[in-house]
């Protein structure tokens, strides 16, 4: 969650479930993010096992939780590989 930054504020996110700057509850955040981390590696596990359908579906449902670097690189090789 390197890149993820409190909604309210803006500041970096420094592994917390509060924000440091402005003690916003970042539970909710933390929870999309985990998800599209989920999802992300169960595309990369798709793919390596010669599911690029599958692995092009998580990647773009990761993408729709969170627009990482990760995932856009899966779902263009997962595309690739279909």
């Amino acid at each position: 969650m390197s890149d993820a930054r409190c909604p309210v504020c803006g500041a970096g996110f420094r592994g917390s479930s509060t924000c440091s700057r402005c003690g916003s509850d970042l539970t909710q955040l933390m929870r999309v993010h985990v998800t599209a981390w989920r999802l992300r590696v169960a595309g990369w596990r798709a793919l390596a096992a010669g599911d690029a359908a599958a692995a092009r579906r998580h990647a773009e449902h990761s993408l729709e939780l969170h627009a990482s670097a990760s995932a856009r690189r899966l779902e263009a090789l997962a595309a690739m590989c279909e």
